[in-house]
């Protein structure tokens, strides 16, 4: 089997545990050589960041430190166009190889939007994907999803090991309900977001009073 790298995009608005949780759910429950936590600098599907992404940046090293297995690339951040999925594979295939297995890690919600993503379509000719499933949440009931389960579930997940692309895995994960909006809306009104993020990152937005009048974002 190869060492299988995995992706886990968005804004990390702030980075908190829900992301650190779902990370490290998926690399032990997997056997994923790493993941690479790769943040947007201009999304296509959603809002801009709050903060700046030297900022957001700063925070995602801060929380990963010393962490075996949990990476930073930036290379979405260092370019000023829309950050595409489709053309992030791309980049990352080229560098690592056709066999090398790489995983995109999405959320349920996520996943149930694909369809309306730029390329979506050429994105597991690249890629594997692993959606985080959590109690409760449901599959979409768009037909082009059906038929993308239909023809690319895959039985077992050492199969992502083993193929460079074009399987889809659903893993359970730890259940934390935690958002990024839900804490700027706490920062704004001066209460304290300790225990749902690294205390570093806590430490990095007070000293820098990150987030104060956001919010309603």
């Amino acid at each position: 089997m190869s060492p299988a790298t995995g992706i886990l995009g968005g804004t990390f608005d702030p980075i908190h545990f829900g992301h650190l949780r779902t990370a490290l759910d998926i690399r032990q429950g997997i056997g994923l050589h790493e993941i690479r936590l790769l943040p947007c600098h201009i999304p296509g599907h959603r809002a801009s960041p709050v903060e700046n992404t030297e900022h957001r940046l700063e925070m995602i090293r801060l929380a990963i430190e010393g962490e075996e297995g949990l990476l930073l690339d930036p290379r979405e951040c260092e370019k000023n166009e829309i950050s595409y999925t489709v053309n992030t594979l791309l980049e990352m295939r080229e560098e690592l190889g056709s066999n090398h297995p790489i995983c995109l890690i999405m959320g349920m919600d996520s996943f149930c939007t694909l369809p309306h993503w730029h390329r979506w379509q050429e994105i597991l000719k690249l890629c594997n994907i692993i959606v985080a499933h959590r109690p409760g949440s449901q599959f979409g009931t768009q037909v082009p999803l059906s038929s993308l389960l239909s023809r690319c579930r895959i039985s077992h997940p050492s199969m992502l090991l083993e193929q460079p692309a074009g399987g889809i895995w659903m893993q359970h994960t730890t259940n934390i309900a935690i958002s990024s909006t839900q804490i700027r809306q706490l920062i704004a009104q001066q209460r304290s977001v300790r225990y749902l993020l690294p205390d570093p990152v806590w430490n990095h937005i007070q000293e820098h009073q990150l987030y104060q009048f956001n919010s309603l974002k």
